[in-house]
């Protein structure tokens, strides 16, 4: 729980490395991200969280969450684990409509460490 790029404890005065460009949404008090054809690092997540925490778009611009909404669903999934992880929106477009993933998801049992497992 240190502070990191990936992670952990969201540092006062963090330092923002991302520039946040996308829509915001004033109904659902929501930044909407569109991802098409990039990762979402680790970092840009934790930048996502803190903006939401540190209400940082300004009072005007109140923040409930951050959305990412990914041009393929392929794409989405292989994003839906390290988003849900830090409540942070899921959608792809699916048949030509954005789907929201993240509302249902059930993530993965963990697997156990081998020391468990010979525990028996």
């Amino acid at each position: 729980m240190g502070i990191s790029s990936t992670g952990g404890f969201i540092q006062t005065g963090l330092v923002y490395c991302y520039d946040w460009e996308g829509t915001y949404l004033p109904a659902d008090q929501v930044l909407e991200i569109v991802v098409h054809g990039r990762e979402v690092e680790q970092r840009e997540m934790l930048e996502a969280c803190a903006l939401r925490h540190y209400q940082a778009l300004g009072e005007d611009k109140p923040l409930k969450n951050v959305r990412y909404v990914f041009m393929t669903e392929d794409q989405a999934r292989a994003h839906l684990h390290e988003l849900w992880l830090r409540a942070l929106e899921c959608w792809a477009i699916v048949g030509g409509q954005k789907v929201r993933l993240d509302a249902d998801y059930e993530p993965p049992a963990p697997e156990k460490p081998e020391w468990v497992k010979q525990l028996g």
